[in-house]
């Protein structure tokens, strides 16, 4: 529960800023305002947003956070204060890193050439609303 709590509240700022950075919801409920109205195109340009943020402005800072925690681990353990199995945590860490980001990274990769493979001759992760 407490784990739980701890990443709940680190997403908060996330979401805040994810508005001033990019407005994930590209449409509004009328055409008078500055916002066109919402179609379904709209949904899957808000799906591309979400994902395209998540991949540039959440991993990077959050994957350097966890390595500088493994690395403070790490030098802590072998200064003889938290032991082997401190060191070892250090290096579980490192590699759930290194695992996250070519799943997180690879997947864009994988599908693009998917595609690529089937003969698909468009960019399927840009999307452009009428």
């Amino acid at each position: 529960m407490k784990k739980i709590f701890i990443i709940s509240l680190l997403f908060i700022p996330v979401i805040v800023f994810a508005q001033d950075y990019l407005p994930l919801v590209p449409c509004g409920l009328t055409d008078n305002g500055p916002l066109p109205r919402c179609t379904l195109c709209h949904f899957f340009e808000m799906l591309r947003r979400v994902y395209q943020f998540i991949l540039f402005m959440v991993i990077p800072p959050l994957a350097a956070l966890i390595i500088a925690i493994g690395g403070f681990m790490y030098i802590v353990g072998g200064t003889g204060r938290g032991g082997p199995e401190l060191i070892s945590q250090a290096k579980k860490l490192f590699v759930a890193v290194a695992i996250g980001m070519v799943i997180a990274y690879g997947s864009w990769v994988i599908i693009n050439l998917f595609l690529e493979i089937l003969g698909f001759s468009g960019t399927w992760h840009t999307i452009i609303c009428n």
